[in-house]
């Protein structure tokens, strides 16, 4: 496996960590103003 590859595959996790931690912060919003 290339570092390219590897470097994609980070990249592509990582922004798929941050959405989840915004849905959850939306969702989290969401449940505290009712």
């Amino acid at each position: 496996m290339t570092t390219l590859n590897v470097a994609r595959v980070y990249l592509r996790v990582s922004t798929e960590d941050h959405d989840l931690q915004r849905q959850e912060a939306i969702i989290g919003n969401a449940r505290t103003s009712g």
